[in-house]
């Protein structure tokens, strides 16, 4: 310390040294270097009049304990010279304003060496603060340049630190026993860097405490990067990279007692973190050993990112969940694109067989998976595509038991809803509506073992109307059969109207149905002959409710 003020006071015997005028001599000076007497030092001789005298002792050794106004000129130095005393040694204070084309400063240091790191100050050893500011009207320390950067312009702003062009790190801190950089308050930004080619503010190490704490900043942010290489880096932390414990007016906060978290925000009134723009990703993760991003509670946005060039979240790998989002009052996961040839989200997973997605509903009854709507109007269809990109993509459902398909589940549709199949070139060919109607473009058949031949098709009848029919056999006692109809069929078939029955005979005897009614019909022999033969019958009746229908308009559901 003694080394570093003799330095100091060497300069400032270059800017000050001259005259006395009106000094008191009547107090005695403390010990200095020179004194009365001693063997003549042109050092000591500060006005140059050949004698070694009080008053050189008084401007050699800064007027301790002097009062009056003093001067000195700036052709000697006081180097290697060490002040001892209790008392301040060296005290500049007036009004420098820089008149002359020289600096408004009460002290200038310069330092030219060239074979080493030359230092402007050196503090060797203090039991308090090295370097204490304790009133700034602009900023507390403000460095211009460092390195080899160039060119330097003030903020404007009245911080307590200031780095206007760093080569390499704006801040440092190496390693830190307890916090790196603490903030406890700050009415604006606790830390603001405007630029930084490297790390905006980087902590090297940090063993029990936390690299960077902003405990309350209620106007701005606790920590503003405006242009940074890496914004903010934490190389290693044992507690955590970046604790933030309250932002704005919260309305809680959460205390992790656990040690590790990269970024832990125990409280903001908006948003824990919030990436305004990024040419790349918003947030990047590059390896995680469990959740590469984990929002635990949130009223508003768990993550919210409103401008990114590339990928606005992207991890890279993690060992647990990449995002996982465990309580939200809106939205856990909301992803949306304004680019056509883009997916609002989109999932995917590189192990083979591995499902890209999997959604669970709040309960049996709830929905797994929600689709349709816009983010502007209401109504808007459900749809899903195979993979847009390659012409023979398929699309494959898959049931442990059975699928069931709902139509007009909410039961206000104006048209009859139905389940439709269309071709490529937009044609239906299959359909059925919610009252059970199935219409089948080319004709209804079905697949048949026919053993050595393979699988066949078989078709169905199709006719004008819709009729039901229903087979049965019979026997004439003593030339007459009375046929009861099957009570099921009689119900649905349209039996009080005219019905067709077809009888065969299985012998010599010719029949014919005498009488038809609504629950039976008669079959007597011919010519009232007394046959006791067998017969089969088929018996057609119009359903139920369609008898006016014949070959109706077939009309395909809109997609409204």
């Amino acid at each position: 310390m003694m080394r570093l003020l003799t330095v100091l006071f060497s300069i400032l015997t270059v800017m000050f040294l001259g005259t006395i005028a009106g000094a008191s001599t009547t107090a005695a000076p403390d010990a200095g270097p020179c004194a009365p007497g001693t063997a003549y030092d042109p050092a000591c001789d500060v006005d140059h009049n050949g004698q070694i005298n009080v008053t050189d002792i008084q401007l050699a050794a800064g007027h301790w304990g002097q009062t009056g106004t003093f001067t000195s000129d700036n052709d000697h130095d006081h180097l290697g010279q060490t002040w001892t005393g209790a008392r301040v040694p060296l005290k500049i204070e007036s009004n420098f304003d820089g008149t002359g084309g020289s600096l408004p400063a009460a002290l200038v240091l310069g330092n030219t060496r060239t074979s080493g790191a030359g230092y402007g100050l050196w503090v060797t050893s203090v039991s308090g603060n090295g370097v204490h500011v304790n009133a700034a009207g602009a900023d507390g320390v403000y460095v211009c340049t460092t390195g080899a950067a160039s060119g330097c312009t003030a903020s404007g702003e009245n911080n307590g630190l200031e780095v206007g062009n760093a080569e390499d790190n704006g801040v440092l801190v190496k390693t830190a026993g307890n916090d790196g950089v603490v903030v406890s308050w700050a009415d604006d930004d606790g830390v603001y860097v405007n630029s930084a080619g490297d790390d905006g503010l980087r902590v090297g190490l940090v063993q029990n405490g936390d690299g960077l704490q902003v405990d309350n900043a209620p106007s701005s942010q606790g920590v503003r990067v405006v242009s940074a290489w890496g914004g903010f880096f934490v190389d290693s932390a044992t507690s955590r990279g970046l604790t933030v414990v309250s932002v704005g007016n919260p309305s809680s906060t959460s205390h992790d007692n656990f040690l590790g978290n990269g970024v832990d925000i125990e409280g903001a009134e908006r948003y824990g973190v919030r990436i305004g723009h990024a040419d790349n990703d918003g947030i990047h993760v590059a390896s995680s050993g469990d959740h590469g991003l984990y929002v635990g509670t949130t009223t508003d946005a768990g993550l919210y990112v409103n401008a990114a060039g590339t990928d606005g979240v992207y991890v890279n790998s993690a060992g647990g969940a990449g995002v996982k989002v465990n309580s939200a009052v809106g939205n856990g996961v909301e992803g949306r694109t304004n680019t056509l040839a883009s997916y609002g989200g989109q999932f995917s997973n590189g192990a083979g067989g591995g499902a890209a997605l999997y959604a669970i509903g709040g309960g049996n009854d709830a929905a797994d998976l929600i689709l349709g709507g816009t983010t502007t109007t209401s109504g808007d269809d459900g749809r899903i595509y195979s993979q847009p990109d390659s012409t023979s993509s398929d699309i494959l459902l898959f049931s442990m038991d059975n699928l069931h398909i709902h139509l007009d589940n909410d039961n206000n549709s104006t048209s009859a809803s139905a389940f439709v199949i269309y071709n490529g070139g937009n044609t239906p060919v299959w359909s059925v509506s919610e009252s059970g109607l199935a219409v089948a473009g080319e004709g209804a058949a079905a697949v048949v073992d026919a053993g050595e031949e393979g699988q066949q098709l078989v078709y169905a009848i199709h006719s004008p109307q819709n009729w039901l029919e229903d087979f049965g056999s019979g026997r004439l006692v003593a030339g007459e059969a009375v046929v009861s109809l099957d009570s099921a069929f009689a119900k649905v078939a349209s039996v009080d109207a005219a019905y067709h029955v077809f009888l065969t005979p299985l012998g010599d005897c010719p029949l014919y149905v005498a009488e038809k009614g609504a629950a039976t019909f008669t079959v007597r022999a011919l010519g009232g002959q007394t046959c006791a033969v067998s017969f089969d019958y088929r018996v057609v009746a119009l359903r139920q409710g369609y008898e006016s229908n014949r070959m109706p308009e077939f009309v395909v559901p809109e997609d409204d």
